[in-house]
């Protein structure tokens, strides 16, 4: 049996280099549009949170003061203390091996998690009960 020619080998090798520049491109592609996504339920999520801070605002009488900056924010990415990363709805009752009390027990079973959202270290959720 005679080996292939050089003429079919460079053929073949110049497809697979093509084939590896496509990919390439449909990758970075998916990864914008990905980024993008993001970037669109991030702003969504903030005008929610931003709408339901009004609402609570105008239910207890205050008018104008969480426009005005009156709310106290964390440090974590404007969310505020004691809400869960996840929903940015409910209290944070779930606390992690860790340490971190971030999530809601809504969203702690609806997601099966078993990392933490924060840290993303690998834990048991436990629920912190209150005592008021």
């Amino acid at each position: 049996m005679r080996p292939p020619s050089p003429q079919y080998c460079a053929w073949g090798f110049g497809a697979l280099g093509a084939a590896l520049c496509v990919r390439k491109v449909v990758l970075q592609l998916w990864r914008a549009r990905q980024a993008r996504r993001v970037k669109q339920r991030l702003a969504e999520a903030e005008a929610v949170k931003r709408q339901r801070a009004e609402q609570r605002a105008a239910a207890a009488g205050g008018g104008g003061a969480a426009a005005a900056g009156g709310e106290e924010h964390s440090d974590d990415g404007g969310r505020e203390p004691g809400v869960c990363v996840i929903c940015l709805d409910q209290e944070a009752d779930m606390v992690f091996n860790c340490g971190h009390l971030c999530t809601c027990s809504r969203c702690t079973a609806a997601g099966q998690l078993t990392r933490c959202p924060v840290c993303r270290a690998s834990s048991r959720p436990f629920v912190v009960y209150r005592v008021t």
